[in-house]
């Protein structure tokens, strides 16, 4: 495990997080139960953005992303938690930042995972 690089250079309106609860639904003569599906129910995506680094922090932070081959886990505090929670790489693009040659913009999506 390790920490998720340059989480201050994350762009403003990022993280967009997407919350989907996973239910299952039961129908008796004349009733139906709704219940969660497994003890964490509740699956917690980011969409993460980072603008504007420079060629060695885009190096470094792509470096991280792939290495962790959506696999290996990567800890963050994501806004209004108060914990350090543990997530895995779903996807991630890297580009040059438009007009700034020299600069760079990373795109990711992290999920959120609930082992050690």
């Amino acid at each position: 495990m390790s920490a998720l690089l340059y989480t201050n250079k994350l762009s403003y309106g990022s993280p967009a997080a997407k919350f989907t609860a996973k239910v299952e639904k039961f129908k008796t003569d004349s009733y139906s139960i709704r219940a969660a599906i497994g003890i964490n129910n509740v699956e917690e995506v980011f969409d993460l953005s980072w603008a504007g680094l420079t060629e060695i922090e885009a190096t470094a932070l792509v470096a991280q992303l792939k290495s962790a081959k959506g696999v290996d886990l990567l800890q963050w505090s994501p806004p209004l938690e108060s914990a350090t929670l543990n997530f895995t790489v779903a996807q991630f693009s890297a580009n040059e930042y438009a007009g700034e040659a020299g600069y760079y913009t990373i795109a990711a999506t992290l999920n959120r995972e609930f082992d050690n």
